[in-house]
């Protein structure tokens, strides 16, 4: 993939619009050419004067390899500062940050991905009010300005450069404006990944192990899929079972069910509430295929600390109240554990929208045309017809949510639809199937249809 696209899919999957995108990176060629290894050519220069003759790969290579230190870096020639890199960091604080990145990363000073999640983590953090502008923007003109004047900052921000600049982010938004931020080829099953798909995968990688050095498959397939979560490459000795399960769904090519990818367990958690499949609730009885998150900081429910180990529900037993999950990274090696539901430490859940297996043969109307169309397996955050459906009739029936309220149809299946749905089934003598982690399935869907 080259450095453009890069940029591009990494700071749209960070929350910039396309054309608070298009203004940075208009910015980023004015200043470097979108050369992550650029010098400023007056450092060069002065340098060469002063009898160092650098490119900027030797002088990148001379940092990585120690020979230019820290001190050196950040003041080239004694009191002078000069501009490195993307964005041509160029104040000593800043460029500080860039070097001590790169060393905590163990990667180049010029590697691209670091220096965009350096870029990103100065807008989120030290530059919040230029980020708010890039993720609400829809013009072009408004995120270069911003940029140039409250980021870059050069010497000149006069009404030529805003022009100039302003022109070459056009050139990028005319370019990618239609390009969907995650490649339609990574996420080509989406939808038609079943539970077992996933856990077949989870099942082959037991017994992998990062002591004996069998684990590297997983690692190896995670920093393959491009861009990195936040731009970091996961090394060998890293903790990885956040990357456990990115490595699941990049092999399966269905990254957006889960809604990217991530090597961090709290930020994986952010993913999936931007994806609308993140259940906080810790006790609830999940199903296999749910992921399940870990607080080790907390041992009561609820539990809603900092997350910090992950895993893939692979069977529940009701009778003994018991969870088996498959984790990567216990104590080193895909291994299983075995916990009670509703154990203390859990964190919570996320529930990917897997393909239905077993389908439903009934069907019904469907609300937007009339056409017959197969039932769906409607549980805690479905959405849709359907679920409007099973709503409009409940509400016909009487039956109202857990709030004391008649039910809205407005096709999202909540708490109060659930608890609709199980008063229902206490009524008509179906078995209560209803609440986190069940679903409404066959029997419940012919009863709805019959007493509709």
């Amino acid at each position: 993939m080259d450095i453009e696209k890069i940029i591009w899919e990494t700071l749209r999957n960070n929350g910039l619009t396309s054309a608070g995108t298009a203004g940075l990176m208009g910015n980023l060629y004015a200043e470097s050419g979108l050369i992550p290894n650029r010098v400023e050519i007056l450092c060069l220069t002065r340098l060469s004067q002063n009898g160092k003759k650098y490119n900027d790969k030797t002088y990148t290579d001379a940092i990585d390899s120690g020979k230019i230190g820290k001190d050196e870096f950040l003041h080239p020639l004694p009191s002078k500062q000069y501009g490195y890199g993307l964005a041509q960091w160029t104040s000593p604080g800043r460029k500080s940050g860039l070097y001590d990145l790169a060393k905590n990363k163990k990667v180049s000073i010029g590697d691209a991905q670091m220096q965009i999640s350096f870029l990103l983590q100065e807008l989120k953090n030290s530059y919040k009010s230029v980020y708010n502008v890039l993720c609400a923007t829809q013009s072009v003109k408004e995120a270069s300005d911003v940029v140039l004047t409250k980021f870059e900052c050069p010497a000149d921000c006069g009404a030529n450069v805003k022009a100039t600049r302003a022109s070459y982010g056009q050139r990028y938004y005319d370019k990618y404006k239609n390009t969907a931020i995650t490649n339609e080829s990574e996420n080509k099953n989406m939808g038609t990944i079943s539970v077992n798909d996933a856990l077949n995968v989870m099942r082959d990688w037991i017994g992998m192990s990062r002591s004996k050095g069998t684990h590297t498959p997983i690692i190896d397939l995670y920093n393959s899929h491009k861009p990195l979560a936040r731009g970091y490459k996961v090394s060998y000795s890293d903790a990885y079972c956040a990357t456990t399960i990115s490595a699941v769904f990049i092999k399966l090519n269905a990254t957006d069910m889960v809604g990217g990818t991530e090597c961090g367990v709290e930020e994986y958690i952010k993913l999936f509430k931007n994806k609308g499949i993140w259940n906080e609730d810790g006790t609830i009885v999940p199903e296999p295929g749910y992921i399940i998150c870990y607080n080790w900081d907390d041992s009561t429910q609820p539990n809603d600390g900092y997350a910090d180990h992950i895993g893939m529900v692979e069977s529940v037993d009701k009778t003994n109240r018991t969870i088996t999950i498959i984790e990567g990274n216990l104590n080193g090696n895909v291994a299983k554990r075995t916990i009670t539901i509703g154990w203390g430490y859990i964190r919570g859940y996320a529930i990917p929208k897997y393909k239905t297996e077993n389908a439903i043969e009934n069907t019904v109307n469907d609300a937007t045309g009339g056409c017959e169309v197969k039932l769906e397996r409607i549980t805690i955050g479905s959405k849709g017809n359907q679920v409007k459906t099973i709503q409009r009739i409940l509400r016909e029936l009487g039956y109202k949510g857990k709030d004391g309220k008649k039910l809205s149809v407005d096709g999202k299946c909540g708490d109060n639809t659930m608890y609709a749905v199980a008063e229902f089934q206490k009524a008509v003598g179906v078995k209560v199937t209803t609440g986190y982690g069940k679903a409404v399935s066959d029997k419940t869907w012919k009863a709805l249809l019959n007493a509709a």
